[in-house]
């Protein structure tokens, strides 16, 4: 198995002996994966990983971003989450700019997006 994350071109070489399989990041892929890795994250409750997963598709939704996030880095802010916040509750993370997000880190890696985000004044 091979990914590239679309972060580089793989040689033609090599692309001619692969078959490209896009899989679409559907809410119930989300879920799925959520679910899965649930025992890394016991302490959230279902609300707080709803939550989780509604600000993370608005966050991917946000027009110029360099690198949108993926499932790892959803997956990452819910074991951060969880360690550094345990008391966090779904309004925490519902009712927050999406700038504001708790452990935004997690999911943006980019100084610039941190600025698009900003700009954009989300909610």
């Amino acid at each position: 198995m091979v990914t590239s994350n679309n972060e580089r071109r793989l040689p033609d070489a090599f692309l001619r002996r692969c078959i490209l399989h896009h899989i679409e990041l559907s809410r119930e892929l989300m879920e799925r994966a959520v679910a899965a890795h649930g025992g890394d994250y016991p302490e959230l409750d279902e609300p707080v990983r709803n939550a989780a997963i509604t600000r993370f598709e608005q966050l991917r939704r946000v027009e110029r971003l360099s690198h949108k996030p993926g499932i790892a880095e959803l997956l990452a802010r819910l074991v951060t989450l969880a360690r550094a916040r345990p008391g966090i509750r779904a309004g925490d993370i519902r009712d927050a700019r999406l700038r504001d997000l708790p452990h935004l880190h997690c999911m943006i890696k980019d100084h610039e997006d941190l600025g698009i985000l900003e700009e954009a004044k989300l909610r």
